[in-house]
């Protein structure tokens, strides 16, 4: 399956050859806020000074199962399993 929340042209073009080979394809289209002037207010302007006092408090809280790539199996087993208002979280360490 492949999942994109920002499907782009290349996105789109890779979901028709996957759809050919039998993967399942999801795309949510939610408009390009980074190139209009809501993303900077939001993102830039709002967003880090409101998590950081607390105005905005990202959820649900995230579940971290794991740390690195490696973990990337696990998380998706967790999903398979079934999850209802939860966010699954690999922490990727640079």
């Amino acid at each position: 399956m492949i999942a994109s929340a920002y499907p782009d042209p290349i996105t789109r073009l890779r979901s028709v050859l996957a759809r050919m080979r039998g993967i399942r394809v999801s795309s949510i289209w939610g408009g390009t806020p980074v190139v209009s002037a809501v993303g900077p207010a939001v993102f830039g302007d709002f967003l880090p000074d409101a998590l950081a006092d607390g105005r905005f408090r990202a959820a649900p809280e995230p579940r971290v199962v794991g740390t690195g790539i490696a973990s990337i199996p696990e998380a998706l087993a967790v999903l398979r399993g079934g999850v209802s208002a939860a966010k699954i979280v690999v922490s990727i360490e640079p």
